[in-house]
């Protein structure tokens, strides 16, 4: 699936015609056959796409996976303990003459 929302769009318009279909003649099961053979990134990127149709009347309603959103975890380099282990040595070096500059 393409990484731009115009790009998946496209990408997902050329399904329906592989499988003998139109947008008007897609059903339930067909969206359903179309979320198993992609990833969460491509359902998620055509999620827009498909809702939006459903509203324009363009396809049937359909009843589509809830999207996942995943975020990044927080660096493990960027937290109170990493912070008091970076002071404690850098008191250790300055004690033994070792310091920074």
């Amino acid at each position: 699936m393409a990484n731009r929302p115009g790009q998946a769009r496209h990408g997902f318009l050329g399904w329906p015609s592989e499988h003998g279909l139109t947008l008007p003649t897609c059903r339930q099961a067909n969206i359903d056959a179309w979320h198993v053979e992609h990833n969460e990134h491509g359902r998620n990127t055509i999620r827009p796409f498909l809702l939006w149709c459903m509203a324009s009347k363009l396809t049937r309603r359909f009843r589509l996976p809830t999207a996942v959103i995943r975020q990044a975890s927080p660096s493990p380099d960027f937290g109170p303990c990493r912070c008091r282990r970076s002071a404690e040595c850098l008191a250790l070096l300055a004690a033994f003459g070792a310091g920074p500059g």
